[in-house]
């Protein structure tokens, strides 16, 4: 019969209910989690939970794209014109930076939606 438990990891130690798991396989890096162990038999696997993990992750890129727009946003229309003696007449430079910051605006895009997705 299969049994499923609320379980935490902690430096790799697997607990239910405040008390220790022995002979649990450890899926994943067994760093400091909650998830699940689930028992089949005489085998016992604990599966983390990684949805905390992925938003923050999806954090960290989101808040980067961001950072990446904004220099390139400065670029374009602050810092190059002022101290290239002028504006920048090359019509190959604007487009290259202009679809460089479509494609970071979609990516960013596509991480909102992701990062809504994850529970």
């Amino acid at each position: 019969m299969t049994e499923v438990l609320t379980a935490q990891c902690v430096a790799g130690e697997v607990v239910v209910d405040g008390f220790p798991v022995s002979n649990v396989e450890v899926i994943g890096e067994g760093g400091a989690s909650t998830g699940v162990v689930v028992f089949d038999k005489e085998k016992a696997a604990y599966i983390p939970n990684t949805s905390p993990d992925m938003k923050e992750l999806a954090g960290y890129v989101s808040d980067t794209l961001m950072k990446i727009t904004s220099l390139l946003t400065t670029l374009t229309t602050g810092i190059l014109p002022a101290n290239a003696g002028g504006e920048i007449v090359s019509e190959t430079f604007y487009a290259s930076i202009a679809e460089t910051l479509a494609e970071v605006q979609a990516t960013m895009a596509q991480v909102a939606l992701f990062r809504a997705m994850i529970k």
